[in-house]
């Protein structure tokens, strides 16, 4: 199941959830509240509380680059969860 609201997309495919967050960025220069772009960061846990991997319940990406729009940070996130999920969370 996907579920988008605002800024947060959690995505649902028992047994694993991910939660990706888009966070703004904001033009430092800009008068006022101009958003320069979104950072995405990715929570992979697991739905029945078990651990993801080792003793871990969840696995945390931090925020990487800047992407221009909302719909390519969240994309974005959920290929990186699903491709740590396809590589058992291994960094590569």
């Amino acid at each position: 199941m996907r579920t988008q609201n605002g800024n947060k997309l959690e995505i649902t495919e028992d047994p694993i959830r991910i939660v990706i967050n888009a966070h703004p960025e904001y033009r430092p220069t800009a008068p006022g509240q101009v958003i320069d772009g979104y950072r995405v960061s990715v929570r992979i846990d697991r739905t029945d509380g078990a651990p993801v991997k080792d003793n871990f319940l969840s696995y945390n990406i931090a925020q990487g680059g800047i992407y221009l729009n909302l719909d390519a940070a969240l994309g974005d996130g959920e290929r990186i969860a699903r491709e740590a999920i396809a590589n058992d969370f291994v960094d590569s």
